[in-house]
């Protein structure tokens, strides 16, 4: 592997059995924490459980499964220039990935990479998110990996122990995320998300320290409520206030870690996404791959005129939300340069197909009244459920919103939707993407000559609800014309 020739099947190198262990331990603290919370605060003077020790045992089995996985993991190219990954003791696995098929190659370094010189690779291939295939590599070993990949794509055939020379290729960087942008985006993430994260950890914490000590968790409870009851409005407004502040330094920590060093440029017919400070990531995302491009903000975004734009292309749908890479729009001027190779932006001034006022009144009967209900039945036994009518009252007002905003604009070529409800959510799909389209009405949808549009693409799906049926028809058939016609040139 020294000289780069990849015929041989070779396994990754013995550094990267340190981001192995380091993975499965991440892996075992999170499975077993409930369990080291129990052991943290259960009561010396109980006997001790022998399973609870004994299933301390499970960490040491599991950093031994670790090097079995290395043991048995190898990769190489075979004379038919195919990537081919094996693992598995027992349950034998082979990856066969063709190299002209691979459509892009993801570089990833988290902390520990970095200071191992250790490179994270993955491949994106047509149907498949090539997850699978993770070969960690030294930094050197995967840059040379990597190009002789794309080589292989570009050229058709390149000798294994053969040195690579890259052909110049136009390089256009687009933009970067500059430190004030940063902040902003920082400053406005989504706070509400991780505020509820913040207290579905604190009542998690709180259950595993009720099921490892009763004492413990009296003693916290009775601490919180006491301050809360003798501070009155002032106790509960104090602790929403710390809430509120640790959720807000999260989310903006978590916001600037991701997209520190961001940078974004478009490399012959890909685009090219770095990011993040701690965990870095390099992402190519091929033109012809993307499906669609969708553009959304937050409440708090929206007045600032900042977006996170995302390619929705093929084989996302198997992509984990946190490995899906979103591009930051820190100003609307930048949206033309990421839809020059797709497709312009429709303008508003043509005529939209709006949502039927019935959507709203369907929503509220049958989503919105049944949770009134149960939420005044619960509070009736406990009066503190009664804080869930805000949330009630946040849905209903998101539903109308939607509504709205809701807005399908399109041409010959492509369709627009604009929607959202407190934030905005806009969306632009070539026709010719869509690999399925389809009608769905209800029993009362049918009555009222109303349905609701499903659009499918390799990227992801698209609806369209409550249009009248006519529209519906009208847009379906005009879909299937330019996927049939598309497919015939």
């Amino acid at each position: 592997m020294a000289n780069n020739t990849w015929t041989q099947p070779q396994r990754q190198p013995a550094k990267a059995l340190i981001y192995v262990f380091y993975k499965t331990l991440l892996t075992v603290l999170k499975v077993f924490a409930p369990l080291l919370i129990s052991l943290l605060f259960k009561d010396t003077k109980k006997q001790q459980n022998i399973w609870e020790y004994t299933a301390m045992l499970i960490p040491v089995l599991a950093l031994i499964a670790a090097v079995v996985r290395y043991r048995f993991f190898k990769f190489f190219i075979n004379d038919k220039q195919q990537l081919v990954v094996q693992r598995g003791l027992f349950n034998r696995r082979q990856i066969i990935l063709p190299l002209e098929k691979v459509q892009a190659v993801n570089v990833q370094q988290q902390w520990l990479h970095r200071l191992a010189n250790l490179s994270e690779l993955t491949f994106d291939s047509p149907g498949s998110t090539g997850q699978e295939a993770k070969i960690t590599l030294t930094t050197p070993q995967a840059n040379a990996l990597k190009q002789y990949i794309l080589a292989v794509k570009n050229t058709g055939y390149v000798a294994t122990n053969q040195t690579v020379q890259q052909p110049e290729i136009k390089t256009n960087r687009l933009y970067d995320l500059d430190p004030v942008s940063l902040m902003k985006l920082g400053l406005t993430a989504n706070h509400i998300e991780t505020f509820f994260i913040v207290l579905a950890f604190g009542y998690s914490l709180l259950q595993n320290i009720r099921t490892a000590s009763s004492d413990y968790y009296d003693k916290s409870v009775n601490l919180l409520s006491s301050y809360a009851v003798y501070n009155s409005v002032l106790g509960v407004l104090i602790i929403a206030l710390v809430v509120i502040a640790v959720s807000v330094i999260i989310s903006f920590i978590r916001t600037v870690l991701q997209y520190a060093n961001f940078s974004i440029a478009s490399v012959g017919n890909r685009f090219q996404i770095r990011t993040g400070l701690i965990n870095t990531k390099e992402v190519l995302v091929p033109f012809s791959k993307v499906q669609y491009i969708s553009w959304r903000a937050n409440w708090l975004r929206t007045k600032a005129k900042m977006y996170l734009l995302q390619f929705h292309s093929i084989g996302q749908l198997q992509m984990k939300e946190k490995q899906k890479v979103k591009v930051p729009l820190t100003r609307f001027e930048y949206l033309p340069q990421m839809l020059e190779h797709y497709h312009p932006l429709l303008s508003n001034d043509t005529p939209a197909v709006k949502v039927h006022p019935a959507y709203v009144t369907r929503k509220y009967i049958l989503v919105i009244l049944p949770l009134l209900l149960v939420i005044l039945t619960v509070a009736y036994f406990n009066a503190f459920f009664y804080w869930a009518l805000v949330l009630l009252v946040y849905n209903a007002v998101s539903i109308y919103l939607f509504r709205q905003k809701f807005a399908l604009r399109f041409n010959e070529q492509a369709l627009y939707i604009q929607r959202g409800s407190f934030g905005n959510d806009e969306l632009i799909l070539l026709w010719h993407k869509i690999q399925s389209v389809s009608i769905n009405q209800s029993i009362y949808q049918r009555k009222n000559g109303l349905a609701t549009i499903h659009i499918n693409t390799a990227g992801g799906g698209i609806s369209i609800p409550y249009v009248t049926l006519a529209t519906a028809n009208k847009i379906v058939n005009f879909a299937l014309y330019k996927t049939e016609t598309q497919a015939w040139q």
